[in-house]
């Protein structure tokens, strides 16, 4: 299949319109990854962002002091992923793991770059849909914390 084929599996593609996606899937390249394969490793730069197509991936993050893992946040299906490392150039804060088998679009960093840098109403839109992503994980991360929160103080 295409990417712009697995695109179409993508309810929702954010804020991009129907004329960018041609242009859009010439960027992305389709990857399987395998249940525990680590996307995007915590404390390296993020090789790609991606967009989750099939299969169920979660973010997960180093607890200081321990040698175990936490999950911060389960990644839905539409979701990108591995945008912070890439939009900031740091290291990656948290780990994003495969927990089933599935498929993903990639874009690698040259092509990030390239669309990032290209002042078009697409590259904008883009940058948008990524920021609109990033929100909606930020809001299931907040969620989540006072979850927690609200857990501990009961007890």
């Amino acid at each position: 299949m295409t990417p712009s084929d697995l695109m179409q599996r993508v309810d929702n593609i954010g804020l991009m319109e129907d004329a960018d996606l041609p242009e859009l899937a010439r960027l992305l390249e389709p990857i399987s990854f395998t249940k525990g394969q680590i996307l995007v490793r915590e404390g390296k730069r993020a090789p790609a962002t991606f967009i989750v197509i099939e299969g169920e991936v979660q973010v997960e993050k180093a607890l200081p002091g321990k040698r175990g893992r936490v999950l911060v946040s389960a990644i839905r299906h539409g979701d990108w992923i591995g945008c912070v490392s890439l939009l900031d150039q740091q290291e990656a804060t948290a780990s994003v793991v495969a927990i089933s088998d599935g498929l993903a679009l990639a874009m690698n960093r040259a092509d990030f770059e390239t669309l990032r840098s290209n002042n078009s109403a697409m590259s904008m839109r883009f940058g948008r849909t990524i920021m609109a992503g990033l929100a909606q994980q930020l809001v299931r991360v907040n969620q989540t914390v006072v979850g927690l929160r609200a857990a501990l103080e009961q007890r």
